[in-house]
């Protein structure tokens, strides 16, 4: 397995069995920002390259209209699964682009295949994401190496990863008073 840097972090998530029908849909069949795309390229037909104000205001309308999308588009999903039955609970977890670890033992046996469903703070957003992985062996509490991870999720948690590096430096040279 490729070793990945990993960060601790008290995560809210869920691990359940994989099973035929995944409880959130598939996070590249959809286009959560269809809405802010149309803006775009309407205000591309538009001829607004004369006026450059106007054309910022409209693409920073389009921005706006996207970031609108994907906090409806996150709500959505944790609605489906709370209507699914399945409550995000705080996870001490260790967390990398190759899986994540908890501190606890799980009930399935290494090789059951699971889905992880866990939130990220990312750059003053909550990303939502849905994770296929498989249990692993572990020392004390369980491994769980992702096998079904788009190169998007990959992104956000390595992101996710250096962004909490980056403030855990932050406290130490704040407590040390040094720079």
């Amino acid at each position: 397995m490729e070793s990945w840097f990993r960060i601790t972090a008290v995560l809210p998530m869920a691990v359940f069995p994989s099973g035929d029908s995944a409880p959130l849909p598939n996070q590249r069949s959809m286009n959560r920002r269809a809405g802010a795309d149309r803006a775009r390229a309407a205000a591309a037909r538009l001829r607004v390259r004369t006026d450059p104000e106007l054309r910022e205001t409209l693409l920073a309308l389009a921005d706006a209209v996207g970031t609108l999308e994907l906090e409806v588009y996150r709500i959505q999903r944790k609605l489906l699964l709370y209507d699914s039955g399945i409550a995000l609970r705080p996870e001490l977890a260790s967390l990398g682009g190759d899986g994540i670890g908890i501190t606890r033992r799980l009930e399935w046996e290494a090789g059951t295949e699971v889905d992880v469903v866990f939130t990220l703070a990312l750059r003053d957003a909550e990303h939502l994401l849905s994770i296929r992985a498989r249990v692993e062996e572990a020392d004390e509490g369980t491994d769980l190496a992702f096998t079904g991870i788009s190169e998007d999720q990959r992104d956000l948690i390595v992101a996710f990863v250096f962004q909490q590096q980056a403030r855990e430096r932050r406290r130490d040279l704040d407590a040390t008073g040094t720079d």
